[in-house]
């Protein structure tokens, strides 16, 4: 079985219809190692005929069932992988001049089982965002 089929069969699963704009937005999500913005998927899509329109509504689609996960960052929403960060807290350092995204996952932060912190937080089911200077603009 082939990766589209695999990714329409998943998207199936999800109640969705398996469309073709559908499997290449979930494809390109999972391509990439970063979150990306709905510009970023126009971008890397620009080679086929769809319309801004139809690849927002699949992103949030593909959100709204499961497949992809929101990251309201201060340059929008990003959207990344369900399973990208393989069950750890998903951790995102943004850079404050450039707004680029990185990904630590794994955070080592683990909250004692006795602490005063949320059910949510020692379950690792909360994103965490780090802001500061990349590399490159530390430079």
């Amino acid at each position: 079985m082939s990766d589209w089929d695999k990714e329409r069969q998943e998207i199936r699963h999800h109640g969705l219809r398996a469309t073709a704009s559908r499997a290449a937005v979930l494809r390109a999500i999972r391509e990439s190692a970063v979150p990306m913005t709905h510009a970023e998927i126009v971008d890397e899509l620009s080679t086929e005929a769809w319309d801004k329109a139809t690849l927002y509504r699949n992103l949030v689609d593909l959100a709204d069932v499961g497949l992809l996960r929101r990251i309201s960052l201060s340059d929008g929403i990003r959207f990344e992988d369900i399973n990208h960060h393989k069950g750890e807290t998903p951790v995102h350092f943004v850079c404050s001049r450039c707004e680029s995204v990185q990904c630590l996952t794994p955070w080592p932060f683990k909250a004692p089982p006795d602490s005063r912190f949320p059910r949510a937080v020692a379950a690792g089911q909360v994103e965490v965002q780090l802001r500061g200077l990349c590399d490159d603009c530390s430079r």
